[in-house]
């Protein structure tokens, strides 16, 4: 992913600043040019961040007796007290894992910037914190399957979400 955004930066870096015959590729002043310019700076600070993501080794997400572990969007473990529900969300064909937080806890969970931003925007299609199965070995049936696992052995066996 890193070597296609590099490849639209150069490919918009190109537009700005080469000229074919004797006219500019985008015109200065013009909306093809706003439009390049906001493509290079788009993909050019996305290079960064799929570089980082596409070196990052070991574990995605960690499911335990402790609790789940997503490194995506939190710093820490979130305890299994803290999740009231566990519920299986697809949109499209990507699937996602809800894990509803017990109410006035999640303020107090080791959420990153990023996954404290995500909840906000998840709060909007029925809150709760998000796991996506994209970058997860066995997607979201494989981090199902080790809660349903680490919850029989610590519990019980005991349902994901006792709720419905």
């Amino acid at each position: 992913m890193a070597w296609l955004a590099a490849g639209f930066a150069a490919a918009c870096a190109w537009m700005l600043l080469c000229e074919s015959g004797e006219r500019p590729l985008a015109a200065p002043g013009s909306l093809k040019q706003f439009f390049v310019a906001c493509g290079l700076v788009l993909f050019g600070l996305g290079i960064p961040v799929l570089l980082r993501e596409s070196v990052r080794r070991g574990p995605v997400v960690s499911v335990s007796p402790e609790g789940v572990f997503d490194r995506r969007r939190s710093t820490d473990w979130i305890p299994w007290h803290a999740i009231a529900v566990v519920d299986e969300i697809a949109i499209g064909t990507q699937g996602f894992i809800q894990l509803q937080v017990r109410p006035g806890l999640a303020d107090h969970l080791p959420w990153s910037r990023r996954g404290r931003w995500h909840a906000r925007l998840n709060g909007m299609d029925g809150g709760g914190y998000w796991i996506a199965g994209q970058g997860v070995r066995g997607g979201t049936r494989a981090v199902l399957d080790a809660i349903a696992q680490v919850r029989a052995a610590s519990r019980g066996a005991r349902t994901l979400n006792p709720d419905s």
